[in-house]
């Protein structure tokens, strides 16, 4: 299996993340974007920004497109609709795709206030992922 080791990334003062280089593609239309992801271990599924949809040629809110609602933090109901997307993980150093999924449905927000999100199903399920806090390092072994 290829091995990769990512750095976190400082987002705050005394604050880091576990962020990602990513590149979005719109399987319909073949527009690609690259975006700054966050591994969200806490997500069961993926969630991206209406952004994403945007810039890949995705109409958020367009005609027949599927929308429901999501279960946010806590109590909060948040509408999402939903596009299909292929998701890239690139290496550390961004010249190389590590892993990259299948055409799936991803629920998006109308807003641009999150990076996008990689959760559990149709991402981190498919990786085995080390979170080393002391050293603050992500291995991700790809398969």
């Amino acid at each position: 299996m290829p091995k990769q080791t990512y750095n976190f990334t400082k987002v705050g003062e005394g604050v880091e993340s576990s962020l990602l280089h990513i590149r979005l593609t719109n399987p319909t239309t073949k527009q690609s974007k690259y975006f700054v992801a966050l591994l969200d271990t806490g997500a069961d599924e993926c969630l991206f920004p209406q952004v994403c949809a945007n810039d890949t040629g995705h109409n958020l809110k367009g005609e027949g497109v599927e929308s429901s609602v999501n279960q946010g933090v806590g109590e909060s109901k948040v509408p999402v609709w939903k596009h299909t997307f292929i998701i890239e993980i690139l290496s550390a150093d961004l010249k190389t795709t590590m892993w990259k999924s299948k055409p799936q449905l991803i629920s998006c927000v109308d807003h641009d206030n999150i990076h996008p999100l990689l959760g559990w199903k149709g991402c981190m399920e498919n990786l085995n992922i080390r979170f080393n806090y002391p050293t603050k390092k992500i291995v991700i072994e790809f398969p």
